[in-house]
């Protein structure tokens, strides 16, 4: 997987092209929702002391893009105790996981990351 990305694309972005400017900052988002995934991607490369040396960019956000298998509700997360599996609400709702599932986790795989940050910051936002 690693070599298949550093050999085939010039870079990774998550919700627009424009997302590679922010390179290794989390705080230069331009667009209207975050994009943290790209960022995350390009510092696990360099920390493994490589860089891109492909000829165009990939998307790793939407299901339909080449790039689909790293998007971050695909990605297991390394803390899977960590995330929050209380009760939570959906826009106000009380929300059964199991009839009604969120689509991080019918388009992904249980305790990924995307579930660790759409859990997790629901959990920040109450305290």
């Amino acid at each position: 997987m690693f070599e298949w990305l550093v050999s085939n694309f010039s870079d990774v972005y998550d919700t627009a092209p424009s997302n590679v400017q922010a390179r290794f900052s989390y705080d230069v988002q331009e667009t209207p929702n975050n994009h943290i995934h790209d960022v995350a991607i390009r510092k696990a490369v360099l920390r493994n002391g490589r860089w891109f040396f492909g000829k165009r960019l990939l998307e790793v956000r939407s299901v339909n893009a080449e790039g689909w298998i790293l998007s971050p509700c695909n990605i297991p997360f390394h803390l899977p105790d960590l995330i929050y599996k209380g009760q939570t609400k959906y826009k106000g709702e009380k929300r059964d996981f199991l009839t009604n599932p969120p689509w991080w986790i019918k388009k992904g795989v249980r305790n990924s990351i995307e579930e660790f940050y759409q859990q997790n910051k629901v959990l920040q936002i109450i305290f």
